[in-house]
């Protein structure tokens, strides 16, 4: 399968970021609190993989997807970048790519927006 950016450049994504004294931090570290999914191995996940397997196919198979899963944390930066890797994913003919991969942001409890990005993932959320 041919790289996508390759044939065409508006399918590239951007994944670095000219800021001076940007910083990333780690969201399983203190000050963040990560809610509705917890790491097992590698992955996050919504329930252990060995439970779901004795509930149902179907269950064993959602539990890795990460939907509704929170991070949160305050802070006073004019802005927000998210640095991730996002392994594979299922493109369903029913959902648009916002129910399959992605991050909403809420600041305040307002709703900022819905951001998307594929693989690499670094996305930058300016508030307003």
């Amino acid at each position: 399968m041919k790289n996508a950016e390759k044939i065409d450049k508006n399918f590239s994504v951007k994944n670095s970021l000219n800021r001076k004294g940007i910083k990333f931090y780690d969201c399983e570290k203190d000050p963040f609190s990560i809610h509705g999914v917890f790491k097992e191995g590698d992955l996050f996940v919504r329930m252990p993989r060995e439970k779901a397997k004795t509930v149902n196919e179907g269950v064993y198979t959602l539990c890795s997807h990460t939907t509704g899963g929170r991070v949160c944390f305050r802070t006073d930066s004019a802005y927000v970048a998210v640095n991730c890797t996002i392994g594979s994913f299922i493109c369903h003919p029913h959902m648009p790519l916002t129910g399959a991969v992605g991050f909403d942001l809420y600041a305040d409890g307002i709703y900022r927006g819905t951001f998307i990005k594929f693989c690499l993932c670094l996305v930058v959320i300016y508030f307003l």
